[in-house]
């Protein structure tokens, strides 16, 4: 089956200059023309296009793009493989945040933080909370955190509370 622009992009309720810029940036093969100039589109471009609209909200358009070029390409798992390290890349990030929300509710509840209660130094922040140091420095002086100081070296001292505070931001 072959259809113009205009009506593939009614198909995917997008706009038929969104065809043709995912066509110009290699996102969906090249469409054959019509004997008067016009783009006629197929139904392999219509399986391209329903692949970018599967993909792209869970995956994003970079990965999306990635993919469909090796798919071009005939690399079919080259695309596999950008696809399960995507998916890798999502699921540490979903436990990491099931994590914070965990420990969060047990600080509200119970008014305390899974950290021990000594304050901890930057380097043990950063490791505890695998943030680099750089951007909690960065962070403290924008006013997002206010770190207390040791009294004797002035050293900034990070309580269980300050990570709750770091892992959120």
């Amino acid at each position: 089956m072959t259809m113009r622009p205009k009506k593939m992009a009614a198909k995917f309720m997008i706009s038929a200059s969104t065809i043709r810029n995912y066509e110009a940036n290699g996102l969906i093969p090249p469409a054959e023309r019509s004997s008067n100039g016009y783009r006629i589109y197929t139904d392999r471009h219509a399986a391209y296009l329903s692949c970018i609209q599967a993909m792209a909200p869970a995956f994003g358009m970079e990965v999306t793009a990635e993919v469909l070029r090796c798919l071009h390409q005939n690399k079919p798992q080259d695309a596999m493989w950008i696809i399960r390290k995507k998916e890798v890349a999502l699921y540490e990030e979903k436990e990491k945040l099931e994590r914070l929300i965990q420990d969060i509710r047990i600080y509200a509840n119970e008014n305390k933080s899974p950290f021990a209660e000594e304050p901890f130094t930057i380097n043990e922040a950063s490791d505890l909370t695998q943030v680099p140091k750089s951007a909690i420095r960065y962070w403290e002086q924008a006013g997002y955190i206010t770190a207390d100081r040791d009294p004797d070296n002035r050293y900034r001292r990070y309580s269980g509370s300050h990570l709750l505070k770091i892992r959120l931001i």
